[in-house]
């Protein structure tokens, strides 16, 4: 009898743990189109970690940390992990401004290098970056939303309607506002490792932006992204973890 308490127990305590290891937070599952491909990217958010899956490459997976404005691609096939945090794409940044009379004046080669790493703007004006917010509301899979316009040097870039009614916690509101920050930093000093591992990232406001996405239209890539599914779930933390046996690469200077 003491031996069926102590069992007892013991499933109660494991059932326990398991109950403190998820968490409350959010799911948010948007439909990407571009051209004739179409996917699912599911994000889930849970205070200051987001994890992003696609449907169309299911052996890598991105996580993001907003406490420390660090980026992690997880390649389940050779069993890899790259970091990337916003001190490096800042050193970068800063790299770039430098040497960027210095490229002018050495003529053309060195020029093509920058270009090579996406840095032929810190050869020239600064992107100029405009957001025009459209009067009225639009609908998508059911949520109203209000669309603004970003501009890249007077050329319409992307659209994106946001939806104010559709609430997220506070707390995994400013991750993914975190996120989109770093994803813009990302898109300008960083073209480099976007082309290596195939991010499309839309030019957005870098700003925190006044409600949830529900459409992005990326004119630029013709890609075209649909919030399908938004769901308040517990998240097991150990999505957030990074996995052993990995190897590791920091992207750095």
């Amino acid at each position: 009898m003491r031996h069926i308490s102590s069992l007892v127990l013991f499933s109660l305590l494991c059932f326990s743990a398991l109950l403190q290891s998820a968490f409350a937070g959010e799911r948010l599952e948007y439909k990407v189109k571009q051209g004739s491909s179409q996917e699912r990217i599911t994000l889930y958010v849970q205070g200051p970690n987001i994890r992003i899956l696609s449907s169309a490459n299911k052996a890598t997976a991105v996580l993001y940390n907003a406490d420390k404005r660090q980026i992690h691609i997880l390649n389940h096939s050779d069993k890899s992990i790259t970091t990337l945090d916003q001190a490096s794409l800042e050193q970068l940044a800063s790299l770039a401004r430098g040497m960027g009379e210095v490229a002018n004046s050495q003529g053309s080669v060195l020029g093509d290098i920058f270009k090579t790493f996406g840095l032929e703007n810190a050869l020239g004006e600064a992107q100029k970056v405009d957001i025009k917010t459209l009067s009225g509301e639009k609908t998508y899979s059911g949520q109203r939303c209000q669309v603004q316009q970003v501009f890249s040097d007077g050329q319409l870039s992307t659209q994106i309607c946001l939806a104010k009614s559709l609430r997220m916690q506070p707390a995994e509101k400013k991750t993914l506002d975190s996120l989109t920050q770093f994803a813009q930093l990302l898109l300008r000093q960083g073209q480099v490792i976007m082309a290596q591992f195939n991010l499309p990232i839309p030019l957005l406001p870098e700003t925190a932006l006044q409600g949830t996405p529900v459409f992005i239209d990326d004119v630029v890539s013709k890609t075209i992204a649909t919030l399908v599914g938004f769901k308040q779930i517990d998240v097991m933390a150990a999505q957030f973890a990074l996995p052993e046996g990995y190897s590791r690469t920091v992207l750095s200077l």
